[in-house]
């Protein structure tokens, strides 16, 4: 396999200017004759000292807190910016979906727009009109395409510039987070697509907090961190030391009192040796939920939810009526069973007071199932759940 994209040393830095007061055009030319006040040295460095490569095809998720970089590599990447030091080389032709209306010029009509972010790729008109209808039918703006981009909602534009950048079959696809915009139906639906450019052997970069998500497409993973590489390899990797940091770092006490309502984890009971957050799906379960609240809560209602990579709920418990005064709790979980098939799983509470919705969060860790290996003779079991069923055959 050849190299897609390749990045050395890579920085970029920003200045921290003030901000400048409105003037008037006499003090305007007054301030231009005068001698420039000093500049100011303070700067931030969204990037520094990156480097990684990247294989053709590969499929790549980028995650990291607010503020780690992931943007600014994206915008290097697609050469929106330059970077302040090092540099990035990028085989092919790039198709990226970044900030909202990115690409897109507001006066013209989607229609135009389509084929001015043809244009921008180095595509021909041709090219463009052969994908044309596909890119309408999955956007699914077919009644608004010749109105002016300026008057679709942040949504209209997410569906439009997701359809354009993948079928129009860029070698490498970069997305941020902007599908978070989109519903439900609109998530699954770009997941489906992402996972049938990565069939076709294109490349994907794709950042994104969704942990599901980047687990359900990606194969492997880099970690920014500060503005630097903290670890690069495996999307499970990836994920799970990812994970684990974000864990620790809200149980420390300075983060937790930062936090609007605090942290929520969870572990499994029992075992002392085994991993915490795996389970077998042949044995009794327990779990224990650590939820530290800094509010009361009254007649509240406490409900846990288990769900798969595609988000779906496959079961849920709940308890009303729950009262608590401000500290931290553990809240058990018992299970005769688990009728899932081995793979990763994720736990999702959420607490109500009233009708104010005091969390609502995913639990980390992910859980990490494992069945016992079938025998020759067992059922081949597919579907969401993984039930014990036996077969006969009998000649009537």
């Amino acid at each position: 396999m050849s190299t897609a994209i390749r990045a050395s040393s890579l920085g970029k830095r920003y200045a921290l200017e003030p901000a400048a007061p409105y003037q008037t055009l006499r003090e305007s030319i007054s301030s231009f004759l005068r001698k420039p006040p000093p500049r100011s040295e303070s700067a931030v460095w969204a990037l520094k000292e990156v480097s990684f490569e990247i294989e053709r095809g590969d499929v790549v998720g980028i995650v990291g807190h607010n503020g780690a970089g992931k943007s600014t590599l994206l915008k290097i990447l697609s050469r929106i910016t330059p970077p302040t030091e090092g540099f990035a080389e990028v085989r092919g032709r790039v198709g990226s979906l970044l900030e909202i209306g990115t690409g897109f010029h507001p006066e013209l009509s989607g229609r135009d727009n389509v084929f001015l972010y043809g244009a921008i790729l180095g595509m021909k008109r041709a090219e463009v009109s052969s994908k044309f209808r596909q890119i309408v039918e999955f956007s699914g703006v077919e009644k608004f395409l010749d109105t002016p981009m300026k008057s679709y909602s942040s949504g209209m534009q997410t569906r439009l510039a997701f359809s354009i950048a993948a079928h129009l079959e860029p070698d490498i696809l970069l997305v941020d987070e902007v599908l978070a915009v989109g519903d439900a139906e609109f998530q699954k639906r770009c997941l489906g697509k992402m996972e049938g450019v990565t069939r076709e052997g294109r490349t994907v970069l794709f950042v994104s907090h969704n942990l599901n998500h980047l687990r359900r497409i990606c194969k492997t993973g880099l970690w920014l961190n500060g503005g630097r590489a903290a670890m690069q390899g495996s999307i499970g990797e990836i994920a799970n030391a990812y994970q684990a940091s974000v864990l620790k770092q809200a149980a420390e006490p300075e983060n937790a009192a930062r936090s609007p309502e605090g942290f929520l984890s969870w572990r499994r009971v029992g075992d002392g040796d085994a991993d915490p957050h795996a389970l077998s799906n042949a044995a009794p379960s327990a779990i224990e939920v650590l939820i530290l609240l800094r509010k009361p809560i009254v007649n509240a209602m406490i409900r846990l939810e288990l769900r798969n990579l595609d988000d779906v709920v496959l079961g849920s418990w709940g308890r009303f009526g729950v009262s608590l005064e401000p500290g931290t709790y553990r809240c058990g979980y018992r299970f005769p069973a688990l009728p899932l098939h081995a793979g990763s799983y994720s736990w999702f509470l959420t607490i109500w007071s009233g009708a104010r919705k005091v969390e609502a969060r995913q639990l980390l860790p992910q859980l990490a199932v494992s069945a016992p290996e079938q025998t020759e003779a067992s059922l081949d079991r597919g579907g969401a759940l993984d039930l014990p069923c036996s077969m006969t055959i009998d000649r009537d």
